[in-house]
């Protein structure tokens, strides 16, 4: 089952008769084949928590809607450079001023929503988060350091990873490999049975 294999001798918690496969990565309960399933993740829950803790993986088209948002922000915040060259050195340095100020915000409202959410401003708008394969929260740490600045990093060397990296979310598990090398899942930002995606 999903390599699970006996435990030698722990007893399942709520068949005490038969022997644990697995953990419950929610509770901590041990559980037999009969008691705990997997996730669409592929952490082990008992079938209590997995009622309540079962992931929704967010389609491709919701994680490439999230990235449209994200970059129209950006492309937003840079529109008034355009007109750098019509304005005077004094408004074109208040201008560049204000546009890196923005700059700022924007990558702080990002950290704060990754750090306490899982989620920048497109997943927030789309409705999708990332969390571990486990479904707890990814810590900022691991996001900004593992899916983000490993894969920039790689990048330097590589300079077609970002068109692999982006690709690969047609993959089976639909993840792209900064999501691998963080051991993250993006998922719906609500905690439902798991159903069929789309696209």
């Amino acid at each position: 089952m999903n390599g699970m294999t006996s435990m030698a001798g722990t007893r399942c918690a709520r068949h005490v008769e038969r022997e644990a496969v697995a953990m419950c990565a929610r509770c901590g309960d041990f559980a037999c084949s009969a008691c705990c399933a997997p996730n669409e993740a592929g952490a082990t829950y008992c079938n209590e928590c997995l009622e309540t803790t079962a992931l929704v993986t967010a389609s491709r088209g919701a994680r490439l809607l999230a990235q449209i948002v994200n970059s129209a922000i950006f492309v937003l915040l840079c529109t008034p450079l355009i007109f750098l060259d019509e304005l005077s050195a004094e408004v074109g340095l208040a201008l560049t001023t204000g546009v890196g100020l923005g700059f700022l915000v924007l990558i702080g409202v990002n950290i704060y929503l990754l750090a306490t959410r899982g989620q920048s401003l497109g997943k927030l708008a789309v409705g999708i988060r990332i969390v571990r394969t486990d479904g707890q929260p990814a810590g900022l740490v691991s996001l900004v350091l593992m899916r983000i600045f490993v894969p920039q990093l790689i990048q330097v060397f590589c300079g077609i990873f970002s068109l692999i990296d982006s690709l690969s979310i047609f993959s089976e598990d639909s993840r792209c490999i900064h999501d691998k090398i963080a051991g993250t899942i993006v998922v719906n930002d609500d905690l439902q049975r798991a159903r069929p995606r789309a696209f």
